[in-house]
């Protein structure tokens, strides 16, 4: 039901985890190996938002156009799917992350979250400025404000702490975690 919480998002930051939320199953992931270099940045926009507005225009928009935003919306799906295959696979092999298939897969899973309408210039600011020093960002949650993400890789390691400086400045609260 639009605008009925799932409670993903508060278990996940309470108990920690990773967690696949699919047609109203979920599906716990193995905790990854305490060596996984992987980690994110989140970054809170202090932008208040409604995820209950926020579904139900998404929802009312996809009825209005389905040959539209069905397709996005598989899109979105298959991203989903080769994320937690990636997941698994570093799991199961304790093995080093593919970070350019993550960056790629959170780059168009943004681009997809901005063409169904749960975007807004703030974000994308965010957005922006993020690809500017070498993260790919993307949209959390339901979109409308709140938090994104961005990837840490081998590649931007060194500027996390600029990044984290440079986003403070701008207003945005952030902080460092690690899956």
């Amino acid at each position: 039901t639009p605008g009925t919480p799932s409670g993903i998002d508060n278990s996940l930051c309470t108990h920690g985890g990773t967690m696949v939320f699919k047609e109203g199953q979920f599906t716990a992931l193995k905790a990854f190996p305490s060596n996984t270099p992987l980690s994110i940045v989140i970054i809170d926009s202090c932008i208040p938002k409604s995820t209950h507005k926020m579904v139900s225009a998404v929802k009312e928009k996809q009825q209005e156009m389905p040959k539209t935003f069905d397709p996005i919306f598989t899109s979105i799906d298959s991203i989903s799917e080769c994320c937690s295959q990636e997941f698994n696979r570093i799991i199961t092999e304790n093995s080093i992350p593919n970070y350019k298939l993550l960056q790629d897969l959170i780059f168009i899973n943004h681009q997809l979250l901005c063409a169904i309408g749960v975007s807004r210039p703030e974000l994308d600011v965010i957005h922006q400025f993020a690809q500017s020093m070498g993260f790919v960002t993307k949209i959390t949650g339901s979109g409308g404000g709140g938090c994104m993400l961005a990837l840490i890789t081998p590649s931007n390691e060194d500027l996390v702490f600029t990044f984290m400086e440079a986003l403070s400045e701008r207003s945005f609260k952030s902080f460092r975690t690690r899956l």
